[in-house]
């Protein structure tokens, strides 16, 4: 199989096989905190090589640490982690060397709200909602800090339609001077108000 063939493939499996989990798995209350810390922490070892920093949100801590714990939304924790993978992926790919990635979850009211911010160069405003339509791919060579790399704009499609089925919503917006925020809402899972 042709390199070409074998990415498009991986990537038409990983939107087939996120679609299933939407269809197949019952929804549970799952700790977003706890799975998002997790992904952080194996993030930040990759990261590191590449001269990107993910830092809290709001200290210079631990990962972890910014994350409220104890937030609990109805879904799986595939689809979670679908989601928050997904943000941060797209957000590296952005990341200029030397950058930073922030990543905050707070309780807004009956919302657990999870930013995922970065210093890249941004989407022009008319594009905004179009990031998360399947296969979106609005990329500059120099936009990208990972040149030669092959991108199918399904990533935050997986992500949107994952947090809308969890009854949530995602929505991005330009950072000043530059970078782009993405912000999901999920409602709490019953008794977690």
């Amino acid at each position: 199989m042709s390199n070409a063939r074998s990415i498009g493939w991986t990537g038409s499996r990983r939107l087939d096989e996120a679609t299933a989990d939407l269809l197949a798995k019952p929804r549970v209350p799952v700790d977003l905190g706890q799975i998002t810390g997790a992904l952080i922490q194996i993030q930040s070892a990759v990261l590191a090589s590449r001269d990107v920093t993910i830092i809290l949100a709001s200290h210079d801590l631990t990962m972890s640490a910014d994350l409220v714990p104890g937030l609990f939304v109805l879904g799986t924790e595939d689809m979670v982690e679908s989601v928050t993978e997904n943000l941060i992926d797209n957000a590296v790919s952005f990341a200029p060397p030397e950058s930073e990635i922030l990543v905050h979850l707070a309780r807004d009211g009956r919302f657990a709200h999870l930013t995922v911010s970065d210093q890249g160069p941004g989407v022009p405003a008319e594009q905004l909602e179009g990031i998360f339509e399947r296969y979106y791919v609005k990329r500059d060579a120099e936009a990208s800090n990972e040149p030669g790399q092959n991108h199918f704009g399904i990533g935050l499609s997986i992500a949107r339609r994952n947090v809308e089925a969890m009854g949530g919503t995602i929505a991005a917006q330009n950072r000043i001077p530059h970078g782009l925020a993405v912000h999901v809402r999920l409602p709490l899972a019953p008794g977690g108000d």
